[in-house]
């Protein structure tokens, strides 16, 4: 199976990728919101003071902090053990792409960057690709931008299909 989320959707497929990564053969991530908790904790970045009222404050509520640390791509994503035999991801991880783009003023460019150090350093599939644009939050724009990143996902679709994951 191959999926395609964006932006908040990431945050759920990101957990489900730390729980059941094994599900997918590859899955590419637009803009990915993967690190709610640093996110949520800082009040200086675009968005987060608005999102208090839905999404908690983790400096001020120890519910909301409890809760974010749950399910928290970045924070969940922990490294494999030396001998593999207590590990709990013993499945296999999906091909990944990440997409994001320096001008973000939404989910800064470093957010899904930490997020893929971290998952290749650990997790190194076979295929991993980290694509950084200057687009902005929605994407490549203009007459042919758009089919220029089809394009470059189903590239990458194609070959996560024709390469066997790493153990």
């Amino acid at each position: 199976v191959c999926v395609c989320v964006c932006v908040l959707l990431s945050l759920s497929k990101g957990a489900v990728l730390n729980m059941q990564g094994d599900l997918f053969k590859a899955v590419i991530m637009r803009a990915p919101f993967l690190d709610v908790l640093t996110a949520m904790s800082d009040p200086t970045l675009p968005l987060t003071q608005s999102e208090y009222e839905e999404w908690g404050n983790p400096a001020t509520d120890a519910q909301a902090l409890a809760w974010m640390r749950r399910y928290d791509p970045y924070h969940n994503l922990l490294p494999p053990p030396a001998d593999n035999s207590t590990h709990t991801h013993t499945h296999k991880y999906p091909h990944i792409l990440a997409t994001t783009s320096a001008l973000d003023n939404r989910v800064p460019c470093w957010m899904p960057a930490k997020w893929f150090a971290r998952y290749r350093h650990h997790y190194a599939p076979t295929l991993a690709l980290l694509r950084v644009s200057t687009a902005g939050h929605s994407g490549e724009g203009g007459r042919y931008g758009s089919l220029r990143s089809t394009a470059f996902e189903y590239a990458f679709y194609y070959k996560a299909l024709a390469t066997p994951l790493s153990d």
